[in-house]
C-alpha cells in the first residue's frame, strides 16, 4: 500500500509540473506586519503582481513524462489486481478448510449413532446433513473461483497494455 501511495504522489508531481510548465502564474507581493510576503491572491492594500513566466517544456519530455505516468498507473493498477487475486485465492483456501471442519464435526457425530433404528435414522440425518454441507461449500467456492478468473483475465488485459 505504501509503494502505491508513492507512486501515486510521483505520478501526481510529474502530472503537475507538465501541466504548470505551459501555464503563467500571477503572484501578489506584499508587506505583512513589516515582512515581505507572497500569495496568490493579494493580500493587502499594497499588494504588487508579480508576473513570473514559466519557459515551457519541452514536447518530446512533456509526452515522456506522460508515458512514465501512464506506466506508473499501469503498473498500480496490475498491483492492485494481484492483491485481490491472492485474496480471493486465501479466501477459497479458507472456505475448503471450513467444510472440512465442518464435515469432521459431522462425522464425529456419526460415531456417536447407537447400532438401532433411532441409531440408523440419526445416521441418515447426518449424512444429509454432510451432503448439503457439501453443496453449501461447493456453491461458495464455484462463486469465488468465477471471480478469481475474471481477476486473472482483468491482470492479463492490464498486463497487455
Amino acid at each position: 500500500m505504501e509503494m502505491n501511495k508513492r507512486v501515486h504522489a510521483a505520478a501526481t508531481v510529474a502530472l503537475g509540473v507538465a501541466l504548470w510548465s505551459s501555464a503563467q502564474a500571477e503572484i501578489y507581493k506584499c508587506t505583512v506586519n513589516g515582512k515581505t510576503a507572497y500569495s496568490e491572491r493579494p493580500c493587502g492594500a499594497d499588494a504588487e503582481t508579480v508576473q513570473i513566466k514559466v519557459a515551457p517544456v519541452d514536447q518530446a519530455a512533456k509526452e515522456a513524462a506522460q508515458q512514465r505516468i501512464s506506466a506508473l498507473g499501469t503498473r498500480v493498477q496490475a498491483d492492485q489486481i494481484r492483491t485481490k487475486i491472492s485474496s480471493l485465492e486465501s479466501e477459497i483456501n479458507a472456505l475448503n478448510r471450513k467444510r472440512e471442519a465442518d464435515l469432521q464435526r459431522i462425522a464425529a457425530k456419526k460415531t456417536r449413532a447407537a447400532n438401532n433404528l433411532a441409531g440408523a435414522t440419526w445416521e441418515q440425518s447426518l449424512s444429509t446433513e454432510m451432503d448439503a454441507t457439501n453443496r453449501k461449500y461447493d456453491s461458495l467456492i464455484s462463486l469465488k473461483q468465477g471471480e478469481l478468473e475474471r481477476t486473472r483475465e482483468e491482470l492479463a488485459r492490464v498486463e497487455g497494455q
